[in-house]
């Protein structure tokens, strides 16, 4: 008897697929041009924070590369806005009114984002074998654009008031009927953009010397109160000029009018007058006897 084999002809692979070179080479420049752009970045930051080093060694000042005294927790207008601040190369200037500080700061927020399709799939394979599916959405972090700060305390409790540099967004504002405060100076009134609910205060804050000092800034800086604190912000500056804010930063407390203390009292201001004038009014009063 005859065996008869039958082969299987050879399977016929397919043949690669050709990537075009053309490709290959606009991959490899683009990984190029991100590592040089993460290169650049990477390493202004690092002469820029070697800059603030040096300069707080040369001007004694005090250097932090975090946020040691908690401003990022202070909820000014533009921090409240956020969902949070990072606050980063801090220069402290030990001053006769307190610390005054200037730093970079930079504002995040968190936004959910629905999760692709080859995850969900993934979630029904955990759900198939007993593990807890994750959820249909996750969260993802968005940071802004680095700046320059400066935080100064004061012997007052200030309401809240903004002093921004104007905008097309400000002159909408006041196009359609909701003007700002103006003051004496004509520069600073086509500059700058102040809102403020106590006009009083304003008047008593913002006055010639306050003024001065904000127009005497080349950067266009902002400022806001809250409580005894006043924030100065801007773009973000260059070391040089970062310490001559936080220098900027630190008269105010010189120059604030006296009839803002006087009237913004902070609460240990009040609980002193309060006792000053028991004492005063005391009955059987000779010899400092109650």
């Amino acid at each position: 008897m005859t065996l008869l084999l039958a082969f299987r002809p050879d399977t016929v692979e397919p043949d690669p697929v050709e990537i075009p070179a053309s490709l290959v080479g606009a991959v490899a420049i683009a990984c190029v041009i991100a590592a040089v752009v993460l290169a650049l970045a990477v390493g202004r930051h690092g002469g820029r924070r070697r800059e603030l080093q040096r300069l707080a060694a040369a001007q004694n000042l005090v250097y932090s590369d975090g946020d040691p005294a908690g401003i990022a927790a202070l909820r000014f207008p533009t921090f409240a806005g956020a969902g949070g601040v990072v606050i980063r190369d801090v220069l402290t200037l030990r001053s006769a009114h307190g610390d005054v500080r200037a730093f970079d700061y930079s504002l995040w927020d968190e936004r959910e984002r629905n999760r692709s399709s080859r995850e969900s799939l993934g979630d029904v394979a955990d759900h198939a074998f007993g593990f807890d599916p994750a959820s249909p959405t996750d969260t993802q972090r968005s940071y802004s654009r680095l700046r320059s700060g400066a935080v100064v305390r004061v012997a007052a409790f200030l309401p809240l008031c903004t002093i921004r540099p104007a905008s097309w967004a400000t002159r909408t504002f006041e196009a359609i009927g909701v003007a700002d405060l103006d003051f004496e100076s004509d520069e600073f009134n086509n500059g700058w953009d102040v809102r403020c609910s106590d006009r009083r205060f304003a008047a008593l804050f913002i006055d010639a010397q306050v003024i001065d000092l904000i127009l005497s800034l080349d950067e266009k800086v902002a400022l806001e109160t809250f409580g005894n604190y006043v924030l100065f912000t801007s773009n973000l500056c260059r070391p040089a000029r970062q310490v001559e804010l936080l220098r900027a930063a630190s008269r105010l407390p010189e120059i604030l009018s006296p009839l803002v203390v006087e009237e913004y009292p902070t609460a240990l201001a009040m609980h002193s007058r309060t006792s000053a004038s028991a004492w005063q009014q005391r009955p059987n009063g000779v010899g400092g006897m109650y």
